[in-house]
């Protein structure tokens, strides 16, 4: 029977995003984005925030890197956007 093994594989190493804060802390709705540092990600972030923040909705982006020491009971959305990887198929062969 023929086995494919997958391989994850690092494509690109990320810097440390910048933290920043949208609209007032008091909204009663409070989304927070763990990011990491690049055009891309970036880019996503702006994106998200563009379209938010004339709701009322309190936005932090914060680093990923800093969201083990975040309490989850304290916000209604958490979205972690992380580094991308790549998939690579290794050949096959009869086990």
């Amino acid at each position: 029977m023929p086995v494919s093994w997958g391989c994850y594989q690092r494509v690109s190493s990320q810097g440390i995003a910048q933290t920043f804060e949208i609209n007032d802390s008091h909204h009663g709705r409070k989304l927070l984005i763990a990011t990491q540092k690049s055009t891309f990600k970036e880019a996503l972030v702006a994106e998200i925030t563009q379209e938010l923040k004339g709701h009322p909705v309190y936005i932090k982006v914060i680093d990923i890197t800093t969201l083990p020491a975040t309490r989850e009971a304290d916000w209604n959305t958490i979205v972690v956007i992380n580094i991308r990887w790549l998939l690579t198929m290794l050949p096959s062969w009869d086990a």
